[in-house]
C-alpha cells in the first residue's frame, strides 16, 4: 500500500508543476529528441566500429607476421616459463599502432611480455577503423601465445 501512495505523491509533484508552469504562462515542450547517431568524443578510441583496422593481408597475415617476428626468450625457455601475453593498442585514424600495453602478462615472465610488446609495436601500418565513414581510432588486444 505505501508504494501506490508514493507512487500517487510522485505522480501530484509531477502534475503540480506542469499547472505551475501553465500558470506563469511557460510553454511546456516536450523533450528533444536524440540524434539518431551519437557522435564519438574527440580522441577516444571506438571499441567496435563499422568497418574494423584491418592489418596488411588480413587477420592470417597477422599472425603469420607476429610467429614470423617473435624470438622466445632464452632465459625464459632455461626456466620453463610458457603463457599468454595479452598486448593492448590503438590503432589510429591514420592506421598507426599507438599506446601499446601488457594488458595481461605472464606471471615471472617479464622477458614475454617485453618480447609480445615489441612485436605488436614495431606492426606496420593497418588499414584504420571507419565509424560513419570517417576514420577513427580503434583499441584492440591481441593474445600472444608463448608455448614450449
Amino acid at each position: 500500500m505505501k508504494k501506490n501512495f508514493i507512487a500517487i505523491i510522485a505522480l501530484g509533484l509531477s502534475l503540480s508543476n506542469d499547472v505551475l508552469a501553465q500558470s506563469n504562462h511557460e510553454e511546456i515542450l516536450p523533450p528533444a529528441e536524440k540524434p539518431a547517431v551519437v557522435e564519438q568524443e574527440k580522441d577516444v578510441p571506438f571499441v567496435l566500429v563499422e568497418q574494423m583496422p584491418k592489418f596488411p593481408g588480413g587477420e592470417n597475415a597477422m599472425f603469420k607476421y607476429i610467429s614470423d617476428n617473435i624470438v622466445y626468450p632464452k632465459a625464459a625457455q632455461k626456466s620453463g616459463i610458457a603463457g599468454t601475453v595479452y598486448i593492448f593498442f590503438i590503432i589510429d585514424k591514420k592506421g598507426n599502432v599507438t599506446s601499446t600495453e601488457v594488458r595481461r602478462g605472464v606471471k615471472g615472465g617479464e622477458e614475454l611480455n617485453a618480447e609480445a610488446l615489441r612485436v605488436i609495436k614495431e606492426m606496420p601500418q593497418w588499414e584504420p577503423g571507419y565509424q560513419n565513414g570517417k576514420p577513427v581510432s580503434v583499441q584492440l588486444t591481441v593474445p600472444i601465445k608463448f608455448t614450449l
